[in-house]
């Protein structure tokens, strides 16, 4: 276990931070998107 907790948070920087930086990107960019989307909608349905 100990051996895990320690080598786990370490592996994915070691093996690819771009892949990693990447995905955390898209992930807020898609996070973001989702929001405005649902901003926009609501505003609309309270204009009508």
């Amino acid at each position: 276990m100990t051996r895990l907790s320690v080598s786990y948070p370490q592996a994915p920087e070691r093996r690819d931070p771009l892949a990693v930086r990447a995905f955390r990107l898209v992930w807020s960019l898609t996070c973001w998107t989702a929001v405005a989307t649902i901003a926009v909608t609501l505003l609309a349905a309270l204009e009508r």
